[in-house]
């Protein structure tokens, strides 16, 4: 009660003080009063304070892909996380009577006051933990006597809405620790490498040097400065009997070795693409019942990201690292061209989860990702989800059905076989298996472009459109195309009995503390029946084994897939699946110039092949 009164009196007696020696009473007064106005609308800040936490992707085991930050790397720590010895060197160096005040120094404040009298700014001031954390949460570092009682009034409303050990928390998460490094933690990291929990008594008195002054006390820079300054807290955690004497001789003696922490970015090419499913996931959350133009969804889409990546969320992926290792090596080893490239994407068709995703054969962060934004002319990979399904299911016909493999000319319209040769009535095994391009053109014509356009629609391709309705989509005639993930996702629909679901990198988003706020609410859609499906099933098998595919084949029962080429070899295609994963490849020039040169070998069906037989065979 006594404490109470007396923290009251000296309260009131500072703000006399203060508003006594500012010149122009009347209108400082005024300035005053708006100012604790604001203060008052606040209140709700003040009791939830928020501090920039760092975000984390990580993959399907729940190891760190990436750490993102901006302008604020800070991993907060709960008070349980937080060492001791952190706690009493903070309060044994800054603040001594930390746990028995109010919030303020009363006599620090006044003396500080006393010594400031002839001028209208502080030069000088005594300041608590809980003060300087009211200043590091919610006030500007300019000394003047206004910002002063604002510290003043923040502190004591500190004090009463939190524990001391909840103050303490936010204090040691809060303080910048210079090259970046806000809060204990990722110091901790930054310098040491390594989580506070590990360091030892040296290591952790040589990081608490650097908050008193970070520039002064930057490791990097002025490493003898904060050695000094180490020495001195370690003698007063000797005096104060926080450490033995042993311990004390221990520290001094220790060789204290700075590094310069790297964060952590596993993977350019999956995790570009998680921020590219990330908005589209937010988007969703906040934007799909709305009716928004595009720069009110962009702005939305703005907010929402920064509001996330502000409070610190987690990114939960299905990226597999050894799928993604094997594609990559792959991928390069068959690339060994300078200005040929690929890309690819794997995906778990049992969980519909992208595993491995790769955009180039080395792209940079958030560089061009040819995996998702390469548009590239599908060849006759699309024969089978455009033509060949669709006609099944309109007709009801089967794999030994026949059809001309003869030329066909309509409109000024007249495609070849690849071989220029003609067939005569061949079954639609038949003339999938060899990639005839009549007999695709005919059932095209036969069922009627618009009604296979319609099956095409479920997969939500986003640069196929009307102007794509003609019969030369056939044989992959499309204005933009397909990205590699694209058509590798609608190839999916083969292992679902004609359903098909969006396949997608993230499980789900949820905040440090590991409640969901976003996930995926994907519902299945039917393209086609089970009986067309089971047909076609037979027929991309058959391609593998008697057809075009033939060097793809693999000991593996669901086997299946397709090759495409387009015209003049601007790209190579191989899309197929396993028991488990449907993967899907593309070669070619970013110029689109011909690599006929690489038709022979079949780089892309190599890759496939290297990556299914570690995937399928080798569990």
């Amino acid at each position: 009660m006594l404490r109470t009164i007396l923290g009251t009196f000296f309260t009131a007696l500072i703000f006399i003080l203060l508003i006594s020696l500012v010149p122009s009473i009347e209108s400082t007064t005024k300035d005053f009063r708006k100012s604790f106005s604001k203060l008052d609308s606040k209140r709700a800040e003040i009791e939830s304070p928020s501090l920039k936490q760092n975000s984390f992707i990580v993959d399907a085991k729940g190891s760190v892909l990436s750490e993102i930050y901006s302008d604020v790397n800070r991993v907060y720590l709960t008070n349980d996380k937080i060492p001791q010895l952190i706690k009493d060197i903070f309060v044994i160096t800054e603040d001594r009577q930390f746990y028995s005040h109010q919030g303020l120094d009363y006599l620090g404040t006044l003396r500080a006051f006393a010594v400031n009298l002839n001028g209208d700014r502080i030069s000088q001031g005594g300041s608590t933990i809980t003060q300087q954390l009211s200043r590091g949460l919610y006030l500007s570092n300019e000394r003047t006597y206004q910002r002063k009682i604002h510290e003043i009034y923040i502190a004591r409303e500190l004090e009463r809405t939190f524990s001391k050990e909840k103050i303490l928390e936010l204090y040691i998460n809060n303080i910048y620790y210079m090259n970046g490094a806000y809060g204990i933690e990722a110091a901790s990291r930054q310098y040491f490498n390594k989580s506070v929990g590990q360091l030892t008594i040296a290591q952790s008195a040589f990081i608490s040097s650097i908050p008193n002054n970070p520039t002064l006390y930057d490791p990097y820079v002025n490493f003898q400065n904060t050695q000094s300054r180490q020495k001195r807290i370690l003698k007063q955690l000797f005096d104060f009997k926080k450490i033995s004497k042993q311990q004390y001789e221990a520290a001094l003696k220790e060789k204290i070795v700075v590094t310069k922490y790297n964060r952590i970015d596993v993977d350019n090419d999956y995790n570009s693409y998680v921020n590219h499913e990330l908005k589209q996931l937010i988007l969703e959350k906040y934007a799909s019942d709305k009716k928004l133009t595009l720069d009110q969804k962009d702005k939305l889409l703005n907010e929402k990201y920064k509001e996330l990546f502000e409070t610190g969320i987690k990114i939960y992926t299905a990226y597999d690292k050894n799928a993604q290792q094997v594609a990559r090596k792959s991928l390069v080893n068959n690339l060994p061209y300078k200005d040929v490239e690929g890309s690819l994407a794997i995906i778990n068709h049992d969980t519909q989860k992208i595993v491995g995703l790769i955009g180039g054969k080395n792209i940079s962060k958030f560089g061009f990702n040819r995996a998702y934004q390469a548009y590239r002319q599908p060849g006759s990979t699309i024969k089978p989800l455009l033509v060949y399904a669709p006609y099944i299911n309109i007709t009801g016909n089967g794999p030994l059905s026949k059809v001309s493999a003869d030329n066909f000319c309509k409109a000024g319209y007249c495609p070849k076989n690849y071989s220029n040769k003609e067939y005569g009535m061949v079954t639609l095994e038949t003339a999938l298996k060899h990639s005839y391009n009549t007999p695709a053109v005919r059932l095209l014509d036969e069922i009627g472009v618009s009604n296979a356009f319609s099956y095409l629609n479920h997969f939500e391709w986003e640069k196929v459109s009307s102007q794509d309705h003609n019969l030369s989509a056939a044989i992959g005639g499309f204005g933009y195309g397909v990205t590699s993930l694209e058509l590798t996702s609608a190839y999916t629909v083969f292992s679902h009995n004609g359903t098909f679901i969006k396949p997608r990198a993230i499980t789900r988003v949820t905040d440090l503390n590991g409640k969901t706020l976003l996930s995926w609410s994907d519902k299945p859609k039917t393209v086609w029946n089970v009986a067309t499906n089971e047909k076609l099933n037979l027929m991309l098998k058959k391609v593998i084994t008697e057809g075009t595919g033939r060097r793809a084949n693999l000991p593996i029962v669901d086997i299946g897939g397709k090759t495409g080429t387009t015209n003049d070899y601007h790209d190579l295609w191989f899309v197929g699946k396993g028991n488990t994963y449907t993967i899907g490849v593309w070669i070619g020039k970013d110029n689109s110039q011909s690599i006929e040169y690489l038709n022979g070998t079949q780089p892309q069906i190599k890759i496939w092949r290297d990556i299914m037989t570690n995937l399928e065979l080798k569990k």
